[in-house]
């Protein structure tokens, strides 16, 4: 019988996983945040979502115990939410995607290479010093007993001592055909090569397949990881929003916009992601949620 307790979890029920945003705003430094949010953003975002209340006139100043708290409080905390949230965003292209992917295979697949075609000049350094001095070289045939031993050291228990020497050692290939060619010792870096492009043509050869009725498409799920970064962005905004303002958050608007103080609220706060200058950003990647999805979240709490 499956243990329930070791059963897999799926994502989208668990709203409370840790995520990037949410993993940034530990690490968020409250001085940071302030220069890039400074306090006109966090008065003016306080300011949009104020109200007096249904039936009363609206000041056209936030009241003194309002102000105190934004300057205690509200302005820091508010400044390290939003810089986590941009931080979380600008960074999101280093999830997996197909490019990413491709990339640090093409990166290991060329290191290796060009570590393979060292070690060849080496050896074939050795080799010219040998044949024209009838000599071994010592600082390169060193070298690469070195290389060869970090490489393939924690084999040296599994095989007998003659066979690891002869392992990493340069030596003759042996093949009639190979004329006097030498191998470095470090056969491991030309395998890493070859493998990692037989990879990354595997894959690159899936993704061109046509796609079936009813089957997945090949390769990895983007997942839904940014809508889960803004439902904790816009739950941190609304715990603040209340706490600062002491007004309970709702979320409805009208065709002219936005009506719900809170609404405005998360209008002026998306809207500094888009004007701010510190840290230069794309306008349209940072347009405010919909007022179904603040709804949502706030039913949630």
């Amino acid at each position: 019988m499956l243990d329930k307790s070791m059963a897999p979890t799926d994502s989208a029920n668990t709203p409370d996983r840790p995520n990037t945003y949410e993993m940034r705003k530990k690490a968020v430094s409250f001085a940071a945040a302030q220069l890039v949010f400074d306090p006109n953003f966090a008065l003016d975002a306080f300011s949009s979502g104020y109200s007096a209340g249904r039936g009363k006139a609206l000041p056209k100043n936030l009241t003194a115990a309002i102000v105190d708290r934004i300057d205690g409080y509200g302005h820091a905390r508010l400044a390290q939410l939003c810089l986590a949230y941009l931080l979380a965003h600008e960074n999101a292209h280093e999830g997996l995607d197909k490019l990413a992917y491709l990339s640090c295979l093409r990166t290991i697949r060329d290191g290796a290479k060009m570590i393979a075609e060292a070690a060849d000049e080496l050896v074939e350094q050795i080799q010219r010093h040998e044949i024209e001095t009838n000599e071994v070289e010592p600082i390169r045939s060193e070298t690469l007993h070195r290389l060869a031993e970090a490489l393939h050291g924690r084999f040296r228990a599994e095989m007998v001592k003659n066979q690891f020497d002869d392992l990493i050692s340069p030596k003759l290939i042996g093949n009639p055909l190979s004329d006097l060619r030498m191998t470095p010792g470090l056969p491991g870096i030309a395998a890493l090569h070859n493998e990692a492009e037989a990879i990354r043509e595997g894959y690159v050869r899936a993704q061109k397949q046509p796609k079936q009725k009813g089957v997945g498409p090949v390769g990895m799920r983007p997942g839904n990881k940014p809508n889960r970064e803004q439902k904790a962005f816009i739950r941190d905004l609304a715990a603040l929003y209340e706490e600062v303002l002491a007004s309970q958050p709702t979320a409805h608007d009208t065709a002219s916009g936005p009506s719900s103080p809170f609404l405005r609220f998360i209008h002026r706060v998306f809207r500094e992601f888009r004007e701010q200058s510190e840290l230069p950003v794309d306008p349209h990647g940072y347009y405010p949620p919909s007022v179904g999805t603040v709804r949502n979240v706030l039913r949630s709490r």
